[in-house]
């Protein structure tokens, strides 16, 4: 399996660290993952993208997902054109917020709902039957810095 992991991070430790930790959860060697910053590097062609058998949109620090940046437009495009292709694709932290916002929903900044720390979450009867969180139990520790939160689907 092949993986693209494509991040949108402004510091190199939190970018290196990301990697680390989709690269233990998947159980990937090194060399199945390719790892691509939006932030810093053009966004890839859907048909370089579309090359991997799974994509991951990132978290993204500093980022947010309701914010304009020179690669938002190019990305949502991506999004769109992967989903519609019926690509696996998860979205994590800034990715599964960026999802929302390209697939028509909102995102909004809502520092009074804020998660930030470690929270336990509970896996949907469908997220049970994801290949991608085998091995999780029903609910899990995680660790969250949201401001933001998709407000509509």
């Amino acid at each position: 399996m092949r993986v693209l992991l494509l991040q949108v991070r402004d510091h190199q430790g939190a970018e290196l660290h990301e990697q680390q930790c989709f690269l233990d959860r998947l159980g990937l060697a090194r060399e199945r993952l390719d790892c691509l910053n939006v932030a810093v590097q053009p966004v890839p062609t859907v048909g370089e993208a579309a090359t991997a058998d799974l994509l991951v949109l990132g978290g993204a620090g500093a980022h947010s997902a309701y914010v304009d940046y020179p690669f938002t437009p190019r990305l949502e495009e991506l999004v769109q054109e992967l989903i519609a292709r019926g690509r696996p694709f998860f979205g994590s932290c800034f990715g599964h917020q960026f999802m929302g916002r390209a697939l028509g929903g909102t995102v909004v900044h809502d520092p009074v709902n804020e998660e930030i720390g470690t929270f336990d979450l509970e896996l949907t009867a469908e997220g049970r039957r994801d290949p991608l969180f085998d091995g999780l139990p029903a609910s899990f520790p995680v660790h969250l810095g949201h401001h933001d939160r998709i407000d509509q689907l």
